[in-house]
């Protein structure tokens, strides 16, 4: 039995490392992310910001999901970047997209980027979302 629990439960505390720091998962050590540009409305075959995301210094970014929309579908093009790698480019998709990381970890000062553009320079409207939260 755990020394304060007489009925024998275990207590779990969920904790991060911050630039060599144990940081308890706590509110008061949390801050949420909801990052995004709102509608952007395009005819460019370059690449405009939805969203974008750089991981305060001194704190731990967990990355939950990034949600991408477009009207029409069909002349809209996606790009991600995490940490300065393009994960994906040029990809087309049709319906609106949830995509989930499972909290993935990210250090300090990386950047998170969500872009989209036309790609017939016909109008389209583009909207993205980055979700996640800082630790530290």
């Amino acid at each position: 039995m755990g020394r304060y629990h007489p009925d024998g439960t275990l207590r779990t505390i969920r904790a991060e490392v911050v630039a060599s720091l144990v940081v308890p998962e706590t509110a008061a050590n949390e801050t949420p992310i909801s990052k995004t540009e709102g509608k952007v409305t395009t005819t460019s075959s370059s690449y405009q910001t939805l969203a974008s995301w750089t991981v305060t210094a001194a704190r731990n970014g967990v990355l939950y999901g990034v949600e991408l929309y477009a009207v029409p579908y069909a002349t809209a093009l996606f790009q991600l970047t995490i940490g300065g790698v393009v994960q994906w480019t040029g990809i087309e998709f049709p319906t609106g997209l949830n995509m989930i990381f499972s909290e993935a970890r990210l250090v300090a000062g990386t950047v998170v980027l969500v872009e989209g553009k036309s790609s017939d320079a016909s109008s389209v409207d583009l909207w993205g979302h980055i979700e996640g939260k800082e630790v530290g």
